[in-house]
C-alpha cells in the first residue's frame, strides 16, 4: 500500500479547491500521509539563526512549547527565547489554520497539542531504545495517554541547507500489531 499522497497547490499562496480538500480528507481517513511539496514554513531573517544544535539544552531531542507557552529543553536565554517562542507559536498557529481550512469538520474537536523544534541532527547520535524514533514506533507514549483521542502531526522540513528530511512511514497499525503479536510476550496483570 502507498501510503504517502501528495497533494500541489494551484496558488502560490497556498490554496485548494474544495474538491481537493475533500481528496486530502479521503486520503487522510484512509490511513494516507499528506504531502505538500510547495507548502513551507518560512523562516524570516532574525529566526533563521534558531537553527543551532546550541539552542537544545542537551537533555532532549526536541524543544518543545505547550499551549499555554511553557518552553522546555533549551538553552535559549533572553531575547533568543522569547523569539524561539514567537517562531514556535507561529508554526503552531500556522498548523492549526491549515487543519482548520483542510478540515474544517475536525475544528470542534480539535485539540491543540505540543509543538516541538528539533534544531539537533538527528543522524550520528545516540539514543536509548525507547528514545530513538529513527526505530520503528507508534506515535503515543505511556506518558502522553490517548485515551481514544487520534494524532494528526504536522511537519516542516526548516533545515538550513535545504537537506531532505527522510521518513520511513510503515503500514496501517493494526496490520502491524497482527503481524507482531505472536510475537509479542503475554504479561500477567498484576492485581
Amino acid at each position: 500500500m502507498d501510503v504517502l499522497h501528495t497533494l500541489e497547490s494551484d496558488a502560490e499562496s497556498f490554496a485548494l479547491s474544495d474538491d481537493r480538500k475533500r481528496e486530502a480528507l479521503a486520503a487522510l481517513e484512509s490511513g494516507k500521509v499528506l504531502y505538500f511539496p510547495k507548502l513551507a514554513f518560512e523562516l524570516n531573517e532574525n529566526e533563521k539563526s534558531l537553527l543551532s544544535p546550541a539552542l537544545s539544552d542537551g537533555k532532549a531531542k526536541n524543544i518543545s512549547l505547550d499551549p499555554d507557552g511553557r518552553i522546555q529543553h533549551t538553552a535559549a536565554q533572553g531575547p533568543q527565547r522569547d523569539m524561539l517562542i514567537a517562531m514556535m507559536e507561529r508554526f503552531a498557529q500556522s498548523a492549526t489554520a491549515l487543519v482548520n481550512d483542510l478540515f474544517p469538520r475536525y475544528t470542534t474537536s480539535l485539540e491543540r497539542a505540543r509543538t516541538s523544534f528539533r534544531p539537533a541532527e538527528i543522524e550520528g547520535r545516540s539514543y536509548s531504545k525507547i528514545n530513538d524514533d529513527t526505530r520503528l514506533h507508534v506515535d503515543a507514549f505511556p506518558t502522553r495517554p490517548m485515551r481514544g483521542r487520534r494524532i494528526l502531526r504536522l511537519f516542516s522540513n526548516v533545515n538550513p541547507n535545504g537537506a531532505a528530511r527522510v521518513w520511513h512511514v510503515g503500514e496501517p497499525f493494526a496490520d502491524m500489531a497482527k503481524k507482531l503479536l505472536p510475537y509479542v510476550d503475554q504479561h500477567v496483570p498484576i492485581k
